[in-house]
């Protein structure tokens, strides 16, 4: 029997051996799959973070294209300073095909504070007429292809027995150097 005990202890022994072995090398490949695991769900969050920003990229590069059409759209918009003699006879004429009596005059021109914001010429103009041809002539003139910002207006009436009114503006218009 003791020979038994004895075989059968090292059978035992081996077999314990062997599953304690199967168990430490499934630990361990267990072990090894979860941090592979981790390095594909971090590659795969990587990859989702490229996309994105590539994607953010194609979208800004589009629109940073829209932007430079419109910036040079914006810069032809304004009239250059020789040709701002055309915006007086541009008001002369607005003046003169609703027939009131036009006079216009440039004040000081002032420079842009900054390479991107345009510079400005002050103006005065002063138109005369009947009520609703001075009236249309404000509309005509609001509605111009210039960029202006009128400072004052004074409307005023030549007299009680007529129908004659009188508008003086002041503003400047802007223009590229």
């Amino acid at each position: 029997m003791n020979e038994f005990k004895r075989k059968f202890t090292i059978q035992l022994g081996i077999n314990i051996g062997l599953v304690a072995l199967v168990c430490g090398l499934l630990a361990y490949v267990l072990s090894d799959l979860k941090a592979v695991g981790g390095s594909i769900e971090q590659t795969v969050n990587a990859i989702a973070a490229r996309t994105q920003a590539i994607s953010s990229l194609s979208a800004l590069r589009q629109d940073a294209a829209e932007a430079g059409v419109i910036t040079n759209q914006l810069r032809n918009a304004l009239p250059s300073r020789e040709s701002l003699f055309i915006f007086s006879e541009e008001v002369n004429r607005l003046a003169r095909e609703r027939n009131l009596t036009p006079s216009f005059t440039f004040g000081n021109e002032l420079p842009s504070d900054s390479p991107s914001s345009p510079s400005k010429a002050e103006f005065v103009m002063n138109v005369a007429g009947e009520y609703e041809s001075v009236l249309a002539f404000l509309d005509a003139f609001e509605s111009s292809r210039y960029f202006t910002r009128v400072k004052s207006l004074e409307f005023l009436s030549q007299g009680i027995n007529t129908t004659a009114y009188q508008a003086i503006l002041s503003g400047e218009v802007f223009f590229s150097d």
